[in-house]
């Protein structure tokens, strides 16, 4: 389904004023001309810039979708806009500004990511942040060992403590701290615990502030990332991290070049350059011993795949072209890419990880320090593949087509209901 198919959607809801709109991620822009319930699944509705998502009709509900401006902040970029403040959002999450939702519109002094750097390992460690928020907001942190308090602030400027509780060393712990109002706005916050390497932060330090209204240029709204988000250091602890789904001890390569998280998309071309990809994850440490096989779906416009030919694995190693393939040699788990030369019917890619057999013991929290690690000679890519629980599989990242240009998008999704599930969402049956 592509963006056109979106709109003609938005356009005709169903006899109940529904609209639902498919797992995935669209650009805009598009319009809301009539009242109506829009229902994602999963689903982000995007533009670089300009506004996404634009409602000119009154009794429009909004449900279970991300909004999200890409690219500048300037004023004319608006994630949300709404002519009619009878406008109701039920679990939207936003990136960027929003113009007609009242409060909502004010000055968001709230960073996207914040790099804690190395800490060392089983002692607490805090961090501050200083906010500012135009609304009551409640802030929730969906990362393990980590608390934030104030739990609740209201209008204007706050200091939230962050606090890791003590964790043992090589561990890495990543995730989101929510804040939410009527709408959710997402910070990404990562801390490697390694007590061999020299903290980037110190426990007390202010690692954000946001600047006064007065501060920024008229005709941008900073979100202050401080450091350098483009470079965040090493990742992967030098405590001989392995290949995930193989017993040994080999240590995982250095990643100098760039670093993704959750929901990020960008230009293969830009960040890899032309010739094969290939994708790998990686681990620091097993609770117990997992066996993680690799799968790669290959979807069509419609995100399903058309033959069982189309999912990639240890039981078909190769896509018919021979453009995709999966190699195992008893040390490395490897899906190779030939994105140059993929065949126009395949407009996505989607790499899978799923933990074999049924022991309800054996899920992803038993992870640790999980990243995915995707080159292209010596450029690569990473996005850590964190913050899971009980699930036994993972959409780690997705390949898909803009035009001509292949991108990336870390997604990180995690199902609790293991591979088959995942399956039948691309149109493929599994025998149990």
């Amino acid at each position: 389904m592509n963006n056109t198919d979106i709109q003609r959607l938005i356009n005709s809801p169903d006899a109940s004023g529904a609209v639902k709109l498919p797992m995935g991620e669209f650009e805009g822009p598009f319009v809301v001309s009539k009242p109506c319930i829009i229902v994602g699944n999963n689903t982000t509705l995007w533009r670089r810039s300009g506004t996404v998502l634009d409602i000119r009709s009154p009794r429009v509900r909004i449900k279970n979708i991300q909004t999200e401006i890409t690219g500048g902040s300037h004023d004319s970029d608006i994630a949300i806009y709404t002519a009619h403040n009878d406008t109701a959002l039920e679990n939207v999450t936003v990136c960027g500004r929003t113009q007609g939702i009242p409060d909502e519109d004010g000055f968001w002094g709230v960073p996207k990511v914040i790099n804690g750097g190395n800490i060392p390992a089983d002692t607490p460690f805090n961090m501050y942040m200083e906010v500012t928020v135009p609304a009551e907001t409640d802030i929730i942190v969906n990362i393990s060992g980590i608390r934030a308090e104030p739990s609740h602030i209201g209008k204007g400027r706050s200091v939230i403590t962050i606090t890791a509780d003590p964790v043992s060393d090589g561990t890495v712990m990543y995730g989101d701290i929510e804040f939410r109002s009527k709408l959710s706005r997402r910070c990404y916050l990562s801390l490697t615990v390694n007590s061999t390497a020299a903290s980037q932060n110190q426990s007390g330090q202010i690692v954000y502030k946001a600047p006064e209204e007065s501060e920024l240029a008229p005709a941008r709204i900073s979100e202050h990332i401080p450091g350098n988000a483009q470079s965040m250091g090493q990742y992967i602890p030098n405590n001989s991290p392995v290949t995930a789904g193989m017993a040994n001890t080999q240590k995982s390569p250095v990643i100098q070049d760039s670093r993704l998280m959750r929901g990020q998309r960008v230009s293969i071309k830009d960040t890899l350059g032309s010739g094969p990809v290939t994708a790998e994850l990686f681990y620091s440490a097993m609770d117990v011993k997992l066996d993680i096989d690799t799968y790669t779906f290959l979807l069509n416009e419609d995100e399903k795949a058309w033959s069982d030919k189309c999912l990639i694995f240890f039981g078909n190693n190769r896509s018919e072209d021979g453009t995709v393939m999966y190699t195992d040699d008893g040390q490395h788990r490897i899906v190779r890419l030939d994105l140059d030369n993929i065949p126009r019917i395949v407009q996505k890619i989607s790499i899978a990880y799923s933990i074999y057999g049924d022991n309800p013991n054996h899920n992803f929290s038993k992870l640790h320090g999980g990243v995915l690690v995707l080159r292209n000679g010596e450029r690569t890519l990473e996005f850590p593949v964190e913050g899971l629980f009980m699930e036994t599989t993972v959409v780690a990242a997705e390949f898909y087509r803009r035009g001509d240009v292949w991108k990336l998008c870390a997604v990180g999704q995690g199902y609790k209901d293991g591979l088959k599930r995942l399956c039948t969402g691309y149109g493929l049956n599994i025998n149990d």
